[in-house]
């Protein structure tokens, strides 16, 4: 699934995801590092973590979790 997430046709929209959720962490006063992000597939965490890197390479981060 990394690899998926990583060459799929919709990879570049990672920049815009990461520019989007901190721009909702940021309208809701919320602090990057108390904020769990669910994504759908376990998977997709790693890949979500290292694009919030990339995007925010200094400074918090959110968690990103899975339901399972």
């Amino acid at each position: 699934m990394e690899a998926i997430a990583q060459d799929h046709r919709r990879a570049s929209s990672w920049p815009g995801l990461m520019r989007d959720l901190a721009g909702l962490i940021q309208a809701h006063g919320a602090h990057p590092a108390h904020t769990v992000v669910l994504v759908p597939y376990a998977q997709l965490m790693h890949v979500a973590k290292l694009q919030w890197a990339r995007a925010h390479p200094s400074g918090f981060a959110p968690a990103f979790e899975t339901t399972m």
